[in-house]
């Protein structure tokens, strides 16, 4: 029993004994090798990790500034749709306020109706069609002349009244007679333009 014990520490020290001999630089040099089959891959990784942040952060950088493009863009196509609104409600205002060339009666009839709120008598009324150009654009242009009897403020006040009666008519020709005998009516000869919409 004893000689088997022994014989199994021979053979361990033999196991030993068999291994080569190796001076300090192999081992330095197994270290060395040992030490960069560590280190390189994770020096590889470390370097590679790094550019890979860097081109995220010029990413980041590029998509930031694109949103702030885009914000800028939104604004500025808010502002500029705002404006058109704004300049489409003008328009259609204005065409408002045109009369269209077929209420060449109801022109008339407010013509007469603003002459009585200011005890302005009509006597004669003409009324021709011509066309005329507004923007570039031609419209009809009814041309109405009234002869009056009244009052001198009278015609003044009437006058004044008309752009808001009709915003598009204008007085072309104003001619007042005011009478030479007290107590006898002045007398006025108006001639009116009033710009229509085309048929």
């Amino acid at each position: 029993m004893a000689l088997t014990v022994g014989s199994q520490k021979g053979n361990k020290s033999n196991i030993f004994q068999k291994l080569p001999r190796l001076s300090t630089a192999i081992w330095l040099l197994i270290v060395f090798s040992l030490f960069l089959i560590v280190i390189v891959p994770m020096l590889l990784g470390f370097f590679s990790e790094m550019s890979n942040q860097s081109m995220l952060r010029g990413q980041l950088t590029q998509l930031q500034t694109r949103y702030n493009d885009l914000q800028k863009q939104t604004g500025s196509r808010a502002a500029l749709l705002a404006e058109v609104t704004a300049l489409k409600n003008d328009v259609d205002k204005t065409r408002l306020s045109y009369r269209n060339v077929d209420d060449s009666i109801e022109v008339s009839q407010a013509l007469i109706e603003l002459a009585w709120k200011y005890d302005i008598t009509i006597t004669n009324m003409t009324m021709s069609q011509t066309i005329g150009k507004y923007s570039g654009l031609d419209y009809p242009v009814l041309t109405y002349v009234l002869d009056m009897t009244g009052q001198v403020p009278s015609f003044q006040n009437y006058l004044l009244a008309l752009g808001s009666k009709l915003p598009s008519s204008q007085a072309a020709g104003v001619v007042i007679t005011p009478a030479v005998e007290q107590g006898k009516l002045d007398k006025a000869t108006l001639t009116i333009k009033v710009v229509c919409n085309r048929q």
